[in-house]
């Protein structure tokens, strides 16, 4: 289990070894099962959005179907947790939902934070989901971030709108895509362009809209950019200069320095590197002694550490 806090947990009373848990933080999964009692616990966090959970509760009607309270509404899950979509329709927007219970007129009624108690009709089974998430993945390649996700059993699907935020919490909308609506498994891909001077982080997660303007969402992926960049030295042992070939993600700035195995720095200098592949040239080294250096490159408060050999 990850090091946060847990928030709230139902056993299901269909089988009292079935635990499920909410977690709160972020990061992380947000909701776990648990179906030896506690011994062992599974993620169950497809299609959840990565914000803190704040409590879960079974259908008494139906132990299949779960609602789950988060800081931005209620999610209802009709197989036990394995798959989440949003439950939202009538709430206000980002509502801070804190608790979970059955009314005695037989509806579901969320009390929220700030906001008052809503009450609606439970998730009866019977509706048709627009579509099913099978997968969502995103790498990034330099200057864009590709997005691929596979789906299946669409039904009356309007369009795809895939949704980047760089803190998790507020998203927009940087790409529409035309469903296909087959039943089979498909794939969709996607490229977003985020430029020569990246966010550390993007969060992305796919929205799904029916023709009816109903909507559910993707699981939410992260993609982390790397700020390494990939350093050589062309020409080693070296003589009277050092040329060192970058290739850095983001024009950024390096800080070379050059020493001796005692640790006395001999050189410092300090270039802005273009993104993508570069050269530069430290020159003027031809009083050093023949024998064994270092050169260390710090971009980003990542160290790079070069042995080199001066003839």
């Amino acid at each position: 289990m990850p090091d946060r806090i847990f928030t709230d947990f139902a056993v299901s009373k269909t089988n009292d070894d079935s635990v499920f848990v909410t977690l709160g933080g972020f990061g992380v999964s947000h909701v776990y099962v648990s179906g030896n009692g506690g011994t062992s616990w599974t993620p169950r966090s497809n299609g959840l959005p990565d914000v803190p959970f704040n409590c879960i509760l079974i259908d008494s009607a139906n132990a299949n179907i779960i609602y789950a309270g988060c800081d931005f509404g209620i999610y209802v899950s009709p197989d036990r947790g394995a798959n989440w979509y949003d439950f939202n329709n009538g709430l206000w927007d980002a509502t801070y939902v804190i608790d979970l219970l059955f009314a005695p007129n037989n509806k579901l009624r969320a009390v929220t934070h700030g906001k008052g108690v809503f009450e609606t009709t439970r998730w009866d089974g019977l509706v048709v989901l627009p579509v099913n998430f099978f997968s969502f993945t995103g790498v990034n390649r330099g200057n864009t971030n590709d997005l691929t996700w596979i789906v299946e059993q669409e039904n009356n699907l309007s369009h795809y709108e895939v949704q980047r935020s760089t803190d998790g919490f507020y998203y927009q909308a940087v790409k529409q895509v035309t469903a296909r609506n087959v039943s089979q498994r498909t794939t969709y891909t996607a490229s977003d362009l985020i430029g020569a001077n990246p966010a550390p982080v993007y969060y992305y997660r796919i929205k799904s809209i029916d023709l009816d303007g109903t909507y559910t969402y993707s699981e939410t992926i992260q993609i982390k950019i790397s700020n390494k960049g990939k350093f050589e030295v062309l020409g080693n042992p070296f003589s009277n200069s050092i040329k060192i070939r970058y290739t850095v993600p983001q024009t950024s700035k390096l800080s070379l320095t050059l020493l001796d195995l005692q640790g006395k720095v001999l050189k410092r200098e300090e270039i802005i590197a273009g993104l993508g592949t570069g050269t530069y040239t430290i020159n003027n080294l031809p009083s050093m002694a023949p024998g064994m250096y270092l050169l260390t490159i710090d971009i980003d408060r990542i160290r790079t550490t070069i042995k080199l050999m001066k003839q």
